[in-house]
């Protein structure tokens, strides 16, 4: 696998935390039915450790003398944004299977920067934990 420089990978690693699917709904109206309280609270904790994550990433790069780019949500994200929330779901597993993904490639891509790779193992590491999470939610809806 090619390796990529360190910031375009903090950049791509900023990308998959910051415009992750549920950060996507956090400013959106999903259609909330009176069970939801779990799957909001599930939700919420999810992001509150990605942004935790993002302020580690947005410091990596500012000690890189880098401004942290702007980045907008993929727009396949735009058309789910009034859906049940047993339904997003759903969704926010596949999604947060395809983040795990990408930041597995991610990973081989920094052989050369260990320190940047931590990072991103750790946030591989956090996917996956909360992978588990929304799993464990979805038995339970």
């Amino acid at each position: 696998m090619p390796q990529v420089n360190a910031i375009a990978a903090l950049h791509e690693l900023l990308a998959l935390t910051k415009r992750s699917f549920l950060q996507y709904l956090r400013h959106a109206q999903p259609y909330r039915q009176g069970n939801d309280e779990e799957i909001l609270a599930t939700f919420s904790d999810i992001v509150a450790d990605q942004d935790l994550l993002v302020e580690r990433i947005v410091g990596q790069l500012e000690r890189r003398g880098h401004v942290p780019p702007s980045a907008e949500f993929p727009m396949e994200f735009t058309g789910l944004h009034d859906l049940a929330l047993d339904y997003l779901l759903d969704r926010a597993i596949d999604y947060q299977k395809r983040d795990i993904e990408a930041l597995e490639q991610l990973s081989e891509s920094l052989a050369c920067h260990q320190t940047i790779r931590s990072l991103v193992d750790e946030a591989k590491g956090m996917a996956r934990g909360h992978l588990q999470s929304l799993e464990e939610c979805c038995a339970k809806a």
